[in-house]
């Protein structure tokens, strides 16, 4: 056997060795579903503030409402009794599994409960997907939804920065795949929120015991790095590697603080309780 043969062998066998940590990796990075890493950036920090508040508050949550929910969405990081809403009982029809989830198929502008029904109303990642002629509505009906010693988080992708991260991404994936994302697309076709409209139609309904503030979600940085291993295939051959340290991580990621935000959430928080969020900025 020539030193050729040898050096073949060889190669074969560290390729296999390769391919079989790879595979691993990668059923690992999707054991909790390819997006998990964003999905954890978007609502991990919500979850949280939400079991704060009514930690602080000593109060004990009856039901918390998410507007736009889906399999993805706020019942996986928040053990308490979730209301999911959606206009697609195909978006929410695995949520029925869960014993503190409750499904409802309704519109955003039309809610089948009374006003005040529930301690906390949640929305992310949905007015971008709402027409922008209709986002009033369905803004003022979530706020008429929150009692008056509630909370309400509407969270959305705002802003020049955020337009151009996606059309980065967009772009990426469409080398990557030849197709384009149908979310960035119809962002694209409704336009993306703006945050001060958003605070004048919230105000337009809530009640003067209440006060609106603001933060940043998901590093935009950050957030283009993510979805570019998870969905462009970046860096190439290591991608698995990359997209199972993403998901190790999630927790980690949801924390990061530094840069401007992707998304731009918007806090509605009673002021007749005895605390309320301590991060933010009042308006």
């Amino acid at each position: 056997m020539n030193r050729y043969t040898v050096y073949c062998l060889f190669s074969s066998e560290c390729g296999n060795v390769f391919d079989h940590v790879g595979r691993c990796l990668r059923r690992y990075a999707e054991r909790k579903g390819r997006g998990y890493p964003d999905w954890a950036m978007r609502y991990v920090p919500i979850a949280r503030e939400l079991s704060s508040f009514f930690k602080r508050t000593m109060r004990t949550p009856r039901r918390v409402l998410e507007v736009g929910a889906n399999a993805c969405g706020l019942a996986r990081f928040y053990s308490g009794p979730v209301i999911a809403v959606n206009c697609s009982m195909e978006e929410v029809s695995s949520l029925r599994a869960l014993p503190h989830v409750s499904v409802v198929v309704a519109e955003a502008a039309h809610l089948p409960f009374l006003p005040e029904t529930f301690d906390a109303v949640v929305c992310v990642d949905t007015l971008e997907h709402i027409p922008a002629s209709e986002r009033d509505a369905a803004l003022r009906e979530m706020a008429n939804m929150v009692s008056r010693y509630g909370l309400a988080c509407f969270a959305f992708p705002s802003g020049e920065s955020a337009q151009e991260a996606e059309k980065a991404v967009q772009h990426a994936y469409l080398r990557f795949s030849g197709q384009t994302l149908v979310w960035f697309d119809e962002h694209a076709r409704f336009g993306l929120p703006d945050t001060e409209s958003v605070i004048e139609s919230i105000r337009g309904t809530a009640r003067s015991d209440f006060v609106i503030q603001t933060r940043q979600n998901s590093p935009i940085w950050l957030w283009k790095w993510v979805w570019k291993i998870l969905l462009c295939g970046w860096p190439g051959r290591g991608n698995s590697l990359f997209q199972a340290l993403l998901t190790f991580f999630a927790p980690v990621l949801a924390s990061v603080p530094l840069g401007k935000g992707y998304r731009t959430e918007v806090w509605m928080i009673s002021s007749l309780v005895s605390d309320n969020p301590k991060s933010g900025t009042n308006d």
